[in-house]
């Protein structure tokens, strides 16, 4: 089972960085829109699976998989991708789930933490400094983040 998880590290670091960036983008969008919590769920659990889905099959039908398949399978590189997309993407979104009280700054912090985590874990895979991963990845998803509340807020005022 090690051996498997080692194995496909950097397929899960790159499904679950999407997955957080693409979740926690939609969570801030609506909540910069002023959405209520049942459609920020919706839209952000739709987003986990339809966009997880999306990226696991570009990465079975990309011309990567054949060179990352060394000993691997294109279909365990996607189900890789795709597990680890939906298994941190769901994570900003549980607090939503739960309805606990300040949901977006709760979320902020799993979502940063998770950054942290996962952008360690990429310098370890890619032989990088793992500090460095690790802020590079909590910074461009917060980028993400500020992105998205903006035109969230900025698009609700506009679009009547």
């Amino acid at each position: 089972m090690k051996r498997t998880i080692k194995k496909y590290l950097g397929e899960i670091t790159l499904g679950g960085i999407d997955g957080l960036v693409t979740t926690f983008a939609v969570i801030a969008g609506s909540e910069g829109a002023g959405f209520s919590h049942k459609i920020i769920i919706i839209l952000a659990l739709a987003n986990v699976f339809a966009d997880g889905f999306s990226m696991a099959v570009g990465v079975y039908f990309s011309a990567k998989c054949d060179k990352w398949n060394n000993d691997k399978s294109c279909f365990d590189i996607a189900l890789s991708v795709f597990s680890s997309f939906v298994l941190f993407g769901v994570a900003p979104v549980l607090v939503y789930i739960f309805n606990a009280k300040y949901d977006l700054l709760i979320s902020s912090i799993i979502t940063g933490s998770l950054f942290l985590i996962i952008g360690a874990l990429k310098g370890v895979v890619h032989h990088h400094n793992f500090i460095k991963q690790a802020l590079q990845t909590l910074f461009f998803g917060a980028i993400a983040a500020l992105v998205s509340l903006t035109l969230g807020y900025l698009l609700s005022n506009v679009i009547k």
